[in-house]
C-alpha cells in the first residue's frame, strides 16, 4: 500500500515517485470532468437562444432599440406562481431553487426533481433562467450537483 510508504520514509525518492503518481492520477480525474464540463458549455453556447441573446447584447451595445433585457430575481422562498403571473413574458424570471436540498443527509433526487418541476409548471409561459447558487455543502458527494444539474438540464428543455 502507498500510504504507510509515504509517512515512512517521507524523504525517499519512493514518497516523491509515490506523491507524483497520486497528484497525476487526480488531475487526469481533474482533465476528464473539466472536459465533460466544457463539452456540455459547448452544447449550451450553440443553442439558437444564444445567439439570440448574444445579438441583443450586440444592438443594446450599439444603443439601438431593443425589447427590454430585465431580469427578475426569485428567492427560494417566493411565491414564483405570483411572480410569474405578474411577469408573464416581458421580463425573464431567474428561478432560484433552495440550495438546502443538496446539502441534506439523505440524497432524494426525486424530491428535488418534483420540487423543481413544480416550479417550472408555475412558471410555464414565462421566459425562465434556473440557476442553483449559494451552496455550502454537498456533503462530500459533487455527484449530487451533477445529478441536479442533469435534471435542470432535462426539466428545462420540456418547459
Amino acid at each position: 500500500m502507498i500510504v504507510p510508504r509515504l509517512f515512512s520514509n517521507p524523504g525517499s525518492k519512493d514518497a516523491e515517485q509515490c506523491i507524483r503518481e497520486i497528484m497525476m492520477a487526480v488531475l487526469e480525474k481533474d482533465k476528464a470532468t473539466i472536459r465533460k464540463l466544457a463539452t456540455e458549455l459547448a452544447e449550451i453556447a450553440h443553442l439558437p437562444i444564444q445567439k439570440q441573446e448574444a445579438e441583443m447584447w450586440r444592438r443594446l451595445n450599439r444603443l439601438e432599440p431593443v425589447k427590454v433585457m430585465v431580469w427578475i430575481n426569485e428567492s427560494p422562498w417566493a411565491d414564483c406562481e405570483e411572480a410569474a403571473a405578474n411577469i408573464g413574458e416581458k421580463y425573464v424570471l431567474s428561478l432560484k431553487p433552495n440550495p438546502a436540498i443538496l446539502a441534506a443527509e439523505n440524497w432524494n433526487l426525486d424530491a428535488a426533481r418534483q420540487k423543481l418541476e413544480e416550479d417550472l409548471e408555475k412558471t410555464k409561459g414565462c421566459a425562465v433562467e434556473v440557476i442553483m447558487k449559494d451552496i455550502s455543502t454537498c456533503r462530500r458527494q459533487p455527484h449530487r450537483l451533477w445529478e441536479w444539474a442533469n435534471i435542470a438540464t432535462k426539466l428545462t428543455e420540456r418547459y
